[in-house]
């Protein structure tokens, strides 16, 4: 990873004086203000990070998902009271 400082008086000039040298493909690592030596006025400082290779970040989508064509549900059994009382007389009938 290349990291890279760039100062402005703002926060957008300091972001486009690295877009105007590297593109739209920087990331930003971190700004933070600092003071000019020279005259004590406030600037924004920002590191970014290029690619090494050629100074361009690859370009990332998102990867692709495959949605099920139908979506299983689950089969709901209701068991009447008839049932119930079935299962309860064979159970007792057991004994």
């Amino acid at each position: 990873m290349n990291v890279k400082y760039y100062t402005g008086r703002s926060l957008a000039e300091a972001i486009g004086r690295a877009k105007r040298d590297y593109g739209s493909d920087i990331i930003l690592l971190d700004s933070k203000e600092i003071r000019n030596e020279m005259d004590g006025s406030k600037l924004v400082q920002v590191s970014i990070s290029v690619d090494e290779k050629n100074g361009r970040v690859k370009s990332w989508r998102p990867p692709s998902v495959n949605k099920p064509k139908e979506i299983p549900t689950a089969k709901k059994e209701v068991e009447t009271r008839e049932d119930f009382n079935q299962v309860i007389s064979n159970i007792l009938a057991r004994r």
